[in-house]
């Protein structure tokens, strides 16, 4: 994928580590009976989303560290490549964002990344990657019942940025239809609404 214009690493990568923290925050409020309640992505518990976001944090740290992903591996199995805990989805998404930070925030330049044979421009990876750990991060909150909205300047961020790398020829089957939200709807619920989430 070429790059997007306006959308460069440093931007996408300081994205990445926000919306990450704020996945932190959220994996810490899950309880074991929460895993197999319905979320707001209709086909999948909260189980599943988990794992779901576990492989994709899994993938994106794959791609930084190693500059590619396996395209086999992509969604089903990148977790693999690297040691794993012996726990469920709650504690590994917890290991998986700490590791996926600490690669982010240590990286200065633009990695040079593939999936399969594709290269894919680092910017744009980091902004995609933002976007979905926030956006699942807050799948999971609203899920528990925890409701915790991401933070201001982050969504704010996070939309203008949807704006950009998801063109409305390109959000199907990935994204619902935006939902419409008035002027004075939240930050939070204007950004998930973009993605085709019902806010409240």
């Amino acid at each position: 994928m070429k790059p997007v214009p306006g959308v460069g690493f440093a931007d996408g990568s300081r994205l990445l580590e926000g919306s990450i923290v704020y996945a932190l925050v959220v994996f810490t409020d899950i309880a074991e009976v929460d895993l197999e309640r319905a979320t707001p992505c209709s086909e999948w518990t909260l189980r599943e989303l988990l794992w779901h976001v576990n492989e994709s944090m899994a993938d994106l740290h794959e791609g930084i560290v190693t500059g590619g992903v396996e395209l086999f591996k992509v969604g089903q199995g990148a977790m693999a490549s690297a040691p794993m805990p012996k726990p469920g989805p709650t504690i590994t998404a917890q290991v998986l964002a700490s590791r996926l930070l600490s690669v982010v925030s240590m990286r200065e330049s633009s990695p040079s990344l593939s999936i399969g044979d594709r290269p894919l421009d680092g910017g744009v990876a980091a902004s995609v990657g933002a976007i979905e750990v926030a956006a699942h991060a807050w799948d999971i909150s609203h899920a528990c019942g925890h409701n915790l909205d991401v933070p201001k300047q982050l969504a704010r961020d996070l939309l203008e940025l949807s704006h950009s790398v998801i063109p409305e020829s390109h959000r199907s089957p990935f994204f619902a239809p935006p939902v419409k939200v008035g002027p004075s709807a939240s930050e939070t619920d204007k950004f998930v609404a973009f993605l085709g989430r019902m806010p409240g």
